[in-house]
């Protein structure tokens, strides 16, 4: 192959667990924070090798054996968000939030790296 492309991919099951604190009596729309730690039980390790040639490509598919991966970590989550009532029986939650797995990825790696998440959750909520 001219070159190649190597996708890790490592998957969980996650269970969310969060304690949410509302700012404010407004019961139109509140302000909140929410802290949580969330069990992960990591059940694939994948790498996906993508070779280029000048006019074709293919992938190879291979179980990653390389680094001994925690099979269990622990996450922590922390957001500030902003909860709005859109009918009596309905909440659209918007909460940008930072998650870090406090374990690290590796069991025995000499430099074991976090990994640290940015992101958006949205939701809606019924009641």
């Amino acid at each position: 192959p001219e070159s190649g492309r190597f996708i890790y991919k490592n998957h969980f099951l996650e269970v969310p667990l969060w304690l949410t604190n509302y700012f404010g009596k407004a019961p139109e729309k509140k302000l909140f924070l929410h802290f949580g730690l969330s069990p992960a039980y990591n059940f694939s390790n994948k790498i996906i090798t993508v070779h280029y040639e000048e006019d074709s490509s293919w992938r190879e598919v291979e179980e990653n054996e390389s680094t001994d991966y925690r099979s269990f970590n622990l996450n922590a989550s922390l957001g500030l968000g902003w909860e709005r009532r859109l009918s009596e029986n309905m909440k659209l939650i918007i909460c940008p939030n930072f998650k870090v797995n406090t374990l690290g990825i590796s069991r025995d790696a000499s430099l074991n790296r976090r990994v640290f998440l940015f992101g958006l959750r949205v939701g809606i909520r019924f009641k």
